[in-house]
């Protein structure tokens, strides 16, 4: 067990797309803790399966992502990066070539950028190795209870002795 004093804003929206409004909110919620004198530490992103999903290109959405990183840098807030998963509307067709692509893409620039990543397109396998698929519910898109506690797990383990408590930070 880790005590560790940190907060936790989650803002996700289900269903969002990088390209329509994750730039502008992520924007408001930055400049919204720099108003109230503190600042994120970490800023963990997770996007782009939904563009890719309503026919955007891999190159379109990474470059949106890429704007988002670039604007948590600017607000001195580090980037937990993390590639898409595969789901039951990619398996093997163009969609999931453009996933894929995608995710290679993302890899590409937190190795070129010190930008942490983590990879749950190899740590959460649609189809795990015994066959089994553990994760995610019969939609075949979203999660069940047990595959988002397995990604919490992973992001903690990929944030852990990373994360800082500072005053006047919200981590």
């Amino acid at each position: 067990q880790v005590n560790l004093d940190v907060e936790v804003v989650m803002s996700g929206i289900s269903g969002e797309c990088v390209l329509d409004s994750m730039q502008d909110r992520l924007e408001q919620a930055l400049q919204g803790a720099r108003q109230e004198g503190q600042r994120f530490s970490w800023v963990l992103i997770l996007g782009g399966i939904n563009d890719i999903g309503c026919g955007a290109s891999a190159y379109a959405v990474h470059k949106g992502l890429v704007a988002l990183y670039e604007t948590c840098r600017k607000h001195r807030a580090k980037v937990l990066a993390m590639t898409c998963l595969q789901n039951s509307g990619t398996p093997m067709g163009a969609t999931d070539k453009d996933r894929r692509r995608l995710n290679e893409m993302i890899r590409d620039h937190c190795h070129d950028n010190d930008v942490l990543l983590l990879d749950l397109e190899k740590r959460m396998p649609y189809v795990r190795s015994d066959g089994k698929d553990a994760h995610f519910d019969m939609d075949g898109l979203h999660l069940l209870p047990q595959g988002y506690d397995h990604m919490a797990d992973l992001i903690f383990k990929a944030l852990k002795g990373r994360v800082q408590v500072k005053s006047g930070q919200k981590q």
